[in-house]
């Protein structure tokens, strides 16, 4: 069955245990980074389809660590494998819960702003018989007013053929 209508609530209460465990989260995960858009165009992605691959390679090392050459510190190598292997199990994990979070969200979003429009409508109408009323309807019209749009560059290219 499809999306329907939304019928949950969250309480202050709730919200606030929710937040407090998502700070427990980030504290267990203290080393995670943050890259720039440049960095994570440098860098090369492992992928889902390549994890197999990072495993098994990790396997074969262990299993036969003398074939290694020392320029590689085959202990650095297990230790930065493993947390790739590590961090992408707990992605597997919650990766559902915060697309459920963004697909709710847009849900509630749709939910509120279509009744918010409904809302305005009725103020504005209620307005015109109410001058206690104008006033705040004034103030609500300034989340419609136009936005200019940067001007076109005048000289266009033309493409004559």
């Amino acid at each position: 069955m499809g999306y329907q209508k939304l019928s949950a609530k969250l309480d202050a209460e709730r919200v606030a245990r929710i937040i407090s465990k998502i700070q427990e989260l980030k504290a267990e995960l203290d080393f995670v980074i943050n890259l720039s858009n440049e960095e994570r165009k440098t860098l090369r992605k492992v992928a889902e389809k390549r994890q197999g691959y990072v495993n098994d390679v990790l396997i074969a090392v262990k299993a036969n660590p003398k074939t290694i050459p020392g320029v590689i510190d085959t202990e650095d190598y297990y230790y930065r494998a493993k947390l790739y292997l590590d961090l992408a199990e707990i992605n597997m994990h919650i990766q559902p819960v915060i697309e459920g979070i963004s697909d709710t969200m847009m849900a509630a979003g749709n939910e509120a702003i279509t009744l918010t429009d409904q809302c305005y409508g009725f103020l504005k109408q209620a307005s015109r018989g109410n001058s206690n009323l104008t006033d705040t309807v004034s103030k609500l019209s300034k989340h419609f007013a136009s936005r200019s749009r940067p001007a076109e560059p005048e000289d266009k290219p033309t493409t004559d053929l």
